[in-house]
């Protein structure tokens, strides 16, 4: 502990006031002395070890060194005795130029920049007498900043900072917005629980709008922090036992006036390299939670199923909402555009479930048909039915039901990745529920290391049926229930020559590519080199003009279309990459009846995950923003057919617009308000009724 000078010994009780201020309780005392002279304790920032956080490129403090005291090891800063210092901390995560200045200071003021841990392991970095400090920063540094007056003078000052950026360089957070998929899970908190002393839940069984967030460093420079240890930036916290960054992320639920229903904050604790989002970027990963930062042209990712990553909705009535996820919002992390930090999307609450879903019950299970599908579920209002086995190992408590019969014999795959919570999975081939334990062809808790989600794979039977069971963990508080994506092969279109088949000029089909690979002299679909291609192919049913998009996708995808027989021989018909952040890519392209082309998706720089590809011959629609905010959409298709607009904020549900008869072969409708929440939108062209 440090030794300061006495104080004036007080004759009466100290008498205690405090209040708080930016989050932090300052606590001051009061002396009645015998004299009558009321003294005041010392600055809360006195103590190098409980100095005074700056945060941002640029700011300023006002301070005061009144009743400061210097330590006994402390160094003469800027060269002077002084005698009443107090402490500033500063980390720079980016480079850069920093610039103190104590100008319009009421004494004259000693600024020292130091860097070390310990009073007794300081360096000095710069100093100055009552003028400006500059320095060149270094990424990841911590600086310790000394502020005291010349020849022991006391008083107030104002200090304030600006960090100029290196040349052309700098860290840019970006969010990308299809990373968050939105979805409500129910889920069981104990008082004692973590998230609850967070202030993100109440203990009970709550509803949670709960989403992963994927922030990108699109700047020139890294994001660099090293240890979180000593850091202004990090706080101990004991229930958790770690360091955590507290102003990661705040989300907000707004309703329709922009009002916000339902809040939260989020604790970061770690920022890493998790995905490579940029071909320029380096391949390998640099930081990780022992030495942290974001690498210009990688993105850090919080999945969904972390502590805190939500917004509890228990309250909040059923309706459309927009979900604001703001990352950095107190600028805590210096970088050269904090305006575009805020990703909002719409969302939709739906009212508490009463029922159990359909294929609740053993004997209601869902069929599905085919070597490859993907389908959603519901478990949330699930239940475990009397004598139901316990699917692998774990009680569960909500389990939802599905039959495949085998159309072939060999390999397949059973997979819930990309559902919303801690998932369950089993596999039998057992026609009773009494005799499932007996019948066990495989079962998974968690895929692999990070994943909460399940997957199975085995040697399938021609014409065996196989019951599928996807419930939810239960860590003895009920079990997780909420959006499960069943798929079944979701990657079996890997190579091309085994393509999944498309027909129809109209239609629309999910699949699962994280576990695809790129062949042997595939080409770079739309100049990107991907990782995970599947492929599809399609047969023309009528000459005109096709349209393939894979809005929906929950990563940034590739898109192509080829003519050809084999991956090293294809003639390109159309191709697109997403913008990232979107997950949309979108081609046309003219065919002619009966004229088969290849269509392949993959993720932009090795993305993956839940796809979505459309596609439509009846007409292309067309969206164009206009001056005061508002869509215009065309649609191009038949004459004489009528054409219902519909929209959609879920891909799932749809409402009717408005329904228009094409009698030119281009129909435009009324443009979309600027005030409409943000849509998908889509045409169903069909000829008049008779």
């Amino acid at each position: 502990m440090a030794l300061k000078e006495s104080a004036m010994e007080p004759s009466h009780r100290i008498i205690p006031a405090s209040w708080h201020q930016y989050g932090r309780i300052i606590v001051v005392a009061l002396f009645s002395t015998a004299s009558g002279v009321v003294q005041a304790a010392a600055p809360a920032n006195d103590d190098f070890a409980n100095p005074a956080p700056l945060f941002g490129a640029h700011g300023s403090v006002a301070g005061s060194n009144i009743d400061a005291s210097k330590d006994i090891i402390e160094p003469n800063h800027a060269g002077n005795a002084g005698g009443h210092s107090v402490w500033y901390r500063f980390h720079a995560n980016c480079g850069g130029r920093m610039r103190l200045d104590p100008t319009g200071s009421a004494v004259p003021i000693l600024v020292a920049v130091y860097r070390g841990g310990s009073l007794g392991s300081l360096s000095s970095v710069a100093s100055a007498v009552n003028q400006p400090v500059e320095f060149n920063l270094i990424p990841g540094s911590i600086y310790q900043i000394a502020v005291d007056g010349r020849d022991g003078a006391v008083g107030d000052f104002t200090l304030s900072w600006d960090q100029s950026f290196l040349p052309g360089r700098g860290p840019d957070l970006v969010i990308l917005t299809n990373s968050i998929q939105p979805s409500v899970i129910t889920r069981t908190f104990q008082p004692g629980d973590c998230q609850i002393g967070n202030g993100c839940t109440q203990a009970g069984t709550r509803q949670l709008l709960r989403f992963a967030v994927e922030t990108l460093n699109q700047g020139d420079e890294d994001v660099v922090i090293g240890s979180a240890i000593g850091s202004p930036l990090f706080e101990y916290n004991p229930c958790n036992e770690y360091n955590q960054f507290r102003y990661y992320a705040k989300f907000r639920l707004l309703d329709g006036q922009g009002q916000a229903v339902a809040t939260n904050a989020k604790f970061g604790f770690c920022l890493e390299d998790s995905r490579r989002q940029f071909a320029t970027a380096p391949a390998t990963a640099r930081y990780n939670c022992g030495y942290q930062g974001l690498q210009a042209g990688w993105a850090d990712i919080y999945s969904a199923n972390l502590a805190c990553q939500y917004v509890d909705v228990t309250a909040v009535p059923p309706g459309q909402y927009a979900l604001e996820v703001h990352i950095n919002p107190l600028n805590r992390l210096v970088e050269i555009n904090s305006n575009n930090n805020i990703a909002v999307l719409p969302v939709y609450i739906d009212p508490p479930c009463t029922n159990p879903p359909p294929n609740d019950a053993f004997a209601s299970a869902t069929v599905l048909s085919g070597e490859s599908v993907t389908v959603f579920g519901d478990t949330r209002c699930a239940t475990k039915q009397t004598g139901e086995t316990t699917h692998a190992n774990n009680n569960g408590g909500n389990s939802i039901w599905y039959r495949w019969t085998a159309p072939y014999t060999g390999p397949a795959t059973v997979s819930l990745l990309g559902s919303s919570f801690d998932t369950l999975l089993a596999v039998y081939r057992g026609a009773t529920l009494a005799s499932l334990g007996t019948t066990i062809v495989d079962h998974n808790d968690d895929f692999d290391t990070g994943t909460l989600q399940s997957q199975v794979s085995f040697n399938a039977t021609a014409g065996t049926t196989y019951r599928i069971a996807a419930d939810g963990y239960n860590g003895g508080d009920g079990a997780d229930s909420g959006l499960a994506v069943l798929s079944i092969n979701p990657a079996r279109n890997d190579a091309f020559t085994n393509a999944q088949s498309l027909g129809g000029t109209n239609g629309s089909i999910l699949g699962y590519n994280r576990t695809a690979t790129r062949e042997s002299g595939e080409p770079a679909h739309a100049g990107n080199p991907g990782g995970h291609s599947v492929w599809f192919r399609w047969t023309a049913p009528k000459s005109g003009r096709v349209a393939f998009d894979t809005g929906g996708s929950r990563f940034d995808t590739l898109l192509a279309a080829y003519a050809g027989d084999s991956p090293v021989a294809l003639t390109p018909l159309a191709q697109n990459i997403a913008r990232p952040g979107t997950g949309l890519s979108r081609i046309t392209f003219d065919v002619a009846a009966g004229t088969a082309c290849s269509v392949v998706v993959d993720g932009r720089d090795g993305t993956s995950g839940l796809l979505r590809l459309n596609w439509s011959m009846s007409g292309v629609l067309n969206a164009v923003r206009l001056p005061d905010g508002s869509v215009e959409l065309t649609f191009d298709g038949v004459s004489g057919e009528n054409c219902t607009l519909e929209a959609s904020t879920n891909l799932i549900d749809w409402t009717t617009v408005t329904t228009l008869l094409n009698q030119t072969g281009r129909v435009q409708f009324p443009p979309q308000s600027v005030a409409a929440p943000a849509r998908f939108y889509r045409v169903n062209a069909a000829p008049p009724a008779q």
